[in-house]
């Protein structure tokens, strides 16, 4: 048990000590469907140029995936 606190207190920002303390507690409270919101993320997409450029990076953080795109010359 003391493991899983931890990883949860290391994964969402919090002092990884192990114990299951009263803010520890509230964060494993919120339900998913409140603590994530797509429409944020496809909101921010917005914000994005329209052409990237050349050479860029993504990243996707669900996927633990980072893309580098270079543009290809034939």
């Amino acid at each position: 048990m003391e493991q899983a606190v931890r990883k949860f207190q290391q994964r969402n920002g919090f002092t990884v000590d192990g114990v299951l303390g009263k803010d520890t507690r509230s964060a494993m409270l919120i339900p998913i469907e409140d603590g994530f919101h797509s429409t944020d993320h496809m909101d921010r997409l917005r914000w994005l140029p329209d052409t990237m450029g050349s050479k860029y990076i993504t990243v996707n953080i669900p996927e633990f995936k980072l893309r580098l795109y270079e543009e290809t010359k034939w």
